[in-house]
């Protein structure tokens, strides 16, 4: 029982309906939460990022190119656990995930990868003519 006010009200009763309502809620939430942590393996995933929907034709190389990047001590190819942490690891750092999206572009598809070597001013340059600007060096990885 209890006091709302100066009269003395009985406690609600939950029927039994509701309860397990509640329950099946409950797991419904914790369910719904695990689903968009994350879809699918991480090795899935990351195969998805680096493909980028390129096809089919290529995430069969991008397959090829992670398997020969993602090796041991030995060199021999993650598999497993391993190669799950592996995967785990590379999509929970935003850096490594270009990386391993560039360097398949390059490696796979040729698609050049540019590094600017020098871009000053030509204020800021020693051999510069007062009035005239350089151009920034651009040059191909070759890496």
């Amino acid at each position: 029982m209890r006091r709302l006010g100066s009269s003395t009200l009985p406690a609600p009763r939950v029927p039994v309906a509701l309860r397990r309502l509640g329950a099946l809620r409950g797991a419904a939430l914790v369910a719904v939460a695990a689903a968009l942590t994350g879809c699918g393996a991480p090795c899935e995933q990351l195969r998805d990022w680096v493909c980028d929907g390129r096809g089919e034709d290529y995430c069969v190389q991008v397959d090829g190119f992670l398997a020969k990047q993602q090796v041991d001590g030995d060199g021999k190819a993650l598999e497993g656990e391993a190669r799950e942490e592996s995967c785990r690891y590379i999509m929970s750092n935003v850096e490594l995930k270009h990386a391993y999206r560039f360097k398949a572009k390059e490696r796979l598809l040729g698609e050049p990868y540019f590094e600017v070597r020098k871009n000053r001013k030509a204020s800021e340059s020693d051999d510069a003519d007062a009035g005239e600007k350089k151009k920034p060096v651009v040059s191909r990885s070759t890496k």
